[in-house]
């Protein structure tokens, strides 16, 4: 099974605003956090994942695996991104910096708003998603990081 690549491509003071993409094409957008004040080092809740490659697991517990599993029958497992020394890393729904806790929103459509960058039409982007996130978390997969100006 092919990875997923997350492609950062600008960030503010606040956020970072990325591609999700599988096999070349975009999955989603993608929002998280803004780059952590000492490179490398990932704050909780309040910066991005360092740029690297993660293994993906499912997570069938806490407040978004409850959540979207009673909202939405068809919905498994919750899908982590393996960094080393924090847990529920994940990918959810959101449209701001403020919803992001440290994970990675996914977003349909992109740019800045009112709260700087964002991401909008969250619910139907990670929808769309998710077979493709808990596909290639089941079969072993990983997320490759990249940041901006990386190809």
């Amino acid at each position: 099974m092919p990875d997923l690549i997350l492609q950062r491509a600008q960030h503010d003071e606040n956020a970072t605003l990325g591609e999700l993409l599988f096999q070349g094409e975009r999955v989603a957008f993608t929002l998280e956090n803004r780059p952590p004040k000492t490179a490398g080092v990932k704050e909780r809740g309040v910066s991005r994942i360092p740029a690297g490659r993660y293994a993906l697991g499912t997570r069938y517990l806490g407040g978004f695996y409850e959540d979207y599993t009673h909202r939405w029958g068809w919905h498994g497992p919750m899908i982590e991104i393996d960094l080393p020394g924090w847990d529920a890393v994940l990918f959810h729904i959101g449209n701001y910096h403020t919803n992001t806790a440290g994970c990675v929103l996914l977003g349909s459509a992109a740019g800045e708003s009112e709260h700087g960058l964002s991401v909008w039409r969250s619910t139907e982007a990670y929808m769309r998603a998710y077979p493709t996130l808990l596909s290639v978390a089941q079969s072993g997969g990983c997320l490759i990081v990249k940041n901006e100006g990386e190809g």
